[in-house]
């Protein structure tokens, strides 16, 4: 009887914790605020395709990234949809094939706006545009955001399964478009007030009208009495395919969050702080992008991909349900005096020396009207190294002498649906009113026409981001990249997209090559102006480190 009794007896004490029970599920209120400890480890390879040759590059990735939350407003789910940060710290590293870039959030961004809808998810900063590198930096780290939404929502005993919702699977993987989620959750324990669980399984998405197939291991540990998840390591495996704009890769990476409730306002997101945080629609210039350049600043919708950027070019590409549609290049070119600008025969002779630019129609031929600086458009249709292609060629001036110039490139199935577009960038360009010179002539050489290093300066057939001229590019035309298609069954969109269709691109820059002075010829002048080729080489180590799913590249 006595051993009966304490059989019974533990069976009685120990049965409670096999029931123990909690409820899975975050309601925020407004006015609540968190603080965010997020770091990244990445390692994998780039496969780049190289004169029919298959190349892997090792890349490795770390990153932290640290902020304070207020939440504006909750979504219908009980999740945040609105709220504001402040960045204490977001910094990553990238290494890949070798070379090691650094990429740090500026002081004047650290005040940002997330705001979740069941379209996208949208970053802003209410000081101004971000540029490409910030963007990614605040963007896309793991979507903080989609944590309520891998909870269950409701109250599970311990060992109890669910199925994360393809919204939470989607956003918290970043893809543009879900095609398939396996993604379980299990509520390990509940000890102590503290439930942990985990997600396991697969996904498939489209991620920059690439396919990108997924396994995911994580482990998350939530508050029973608060009703606060406070941590989460999420380990995941990514297989991607080539797309118009992003390599091949394979890559492990682990994200480890910590996330606190803080009862008091943090200074950094006072009312005084967030005076300048728009109520309801956000503006279209804080949606804008900026490259900022020694002679000029260009700012555009985030629907144009920043591919390539050395100290003279920056290589944008328009993307419209995730397929390339046109290329544009802005390039400094020579001074003109105070008050002066090229002449438009000056222009139009260089245009016709552009390599492998064989003109047969010309649609568009004088000046443009603008505000505050001389615009002269030149466009015709022809061929590009015997590629079929619509190229329009501007010249822009400012009242200093300062000059750019940019490219559009598409093929002529595709130039239509540029439209108003290419204002969209033209209106963007505008000059500081001083200006230093970026690349100083070496003594002897003062005096000659470019103040920057000339394309030609860059290296041919090395695996950096940055542009490289005609004469140092592969065969292939361009137009097969803006003819390239996403696989059919990439075009299912089940649910929402997790990222803004404007400003998909996942950035990993690469450190332009350095660039020698040298002589300036016509050929160097012609090669200013010619729209840069771009092949498949590592984006900015922003997107290895930062992106929990690497997708973007630079190329060059």
């Amino acid at each position: 009887m006595p051993v009966r009794l304490a059989v019974f007896t533990g069976l009685f004490l120990t049965a409670p914790l096999f029931a123990q029970t909690a409820k899975l599920s975050e309601q925020l209120k407004p006015g609540e605020h968190f603080r965010y400890d997020l770091s990244l480890k990445l390692d994998g390879t780039m496969k780049l395709d190289r004169d029919g040759k298959v190349q892997s590059l090792p890349m490795t990735g770390e990153a932290g990234i640290k902020f304070v939350e207020r939440v504006e407003s909750p979504d219908a789910a009980g999740g945040a949809g609105k709220v504001v940060r402040h960045y204490t710290e977001a910094k990553a590293a990238n290494n890949a094939g070798g070379e090691l870039r650094r990429v740090e959030l500026s002081a004047d961004r650290r005040l940002t706006v997330a705001l979740r809808t069941e379209a996208e998810t949208l970053h802003v900063c209410p000081n101004g545009p971000f540029t490409r590198d910030e963007l990614d930096l605040v963007g896309d780290h793991f979507d903080t955001l989609a944590l309520p939404l891998l909870l269950p929502n409701k109250e599970l005993k311990a060992g109890e399964t669910w199925a994360v919702s393809d919204s939470g699977c989607q956003h918290a993987l970043l893809f543009d478009g879900l095609v398939k989620n396996k993604l379980t959750g299990t509520l390990a324990s509940v000890k102590d007030g503290v439930a942990t669980f985990t997600i396991g399984g697969t996904a498939e998405g489209v991620e920059m009208a690439a396919g990108v197939k997924v396994s995911v291991t994580a482990t998350g540990t939530f508050d029973v009495a608060t009703g606060r998840l406070t941590g989460l390591v999420w380990e995941q495996a990514d297989e991607r395919e080539a797309g118009p704009v992003s390599p091949a890769t394979e890559v492990k990476v682990k994200w480890t969050i910590k996330r606190e409730a803080v009862a008091d306002e943090p200074k950094e997101l006072s009312a005084e702080a967030r005076a300048k945080v728009p109520a309801d629609k956000v503006p279209a210039e804080m949606t804008r992008l900026r490259h900022a350049a020694a002679k000029y600043t260009l700012t555009y919708p985030r629907e144009w991909m920043t591919v390539g950027v050395t100290p003279e070019h920056v290589v944008l590409r328009l993307m419209a349900g995730g397929e390339p549609v046109a290329q544009a290049t802005a390039s400094v070119w020579k001074k003109a005096e105070a008050g002066g600008h090229s002449t438009a025969a000056e222009f139009k002779e260089l245009i016709a020396r552009v390599p492998g630019w064989e003109a047969s129609e010309a649609i568009a031929d004088g000046e443009v009207k603008a505000d505050g600086k001389w615009v002269y458009r030149w466009s015709g249709k022809g061929k590009q190294d015997g590629n079929p292609v619509v190229q329009t060629f501007y010249l822009i001036a400012a009242p200093s002498g300062e000059q750019v110039t940019v490219v559009f490139l598409s093929s002529p199935e595709k130039a239509a649906k540029l439209a108003d577009r290419e204002k969209d960038v033209l209106d963007g360009v505008s000059f500081p009113e001083k200006t230093c010179c970026l690349f100083p002539s070496p003594p002897g050489e003062r005096g000659t026409d470019h103040d920057v290093a000339p394309p030609a300066a860059v290296p041919a057939g090395r695996p950096r981001g940055g542009v490289r001229t005609s004469r140092h590019l592969p065969a292939e035309g361009l137009h097969r990249v803006l003819e390239c298609r996403p696989r059919a069954s990439h075009r299912r969109r089940p649910v929402q997209r997790g990222r803004p269709a404007a400003g998909a691109t996942r950035s990993v820059e690469r450190a332009a090559p350095e660039a020698s002075r040298q002589p300036v010829d016509p050929a160097v002048d012609a090669a200013a102006v010619r729209p840069a080729r771009v092949a498949a080489v590592p984006r900015r180590p922003v997107d290895l480190a930062v992106r929990a799913t690497v997708a973007g590249v630079r190329v060059g």
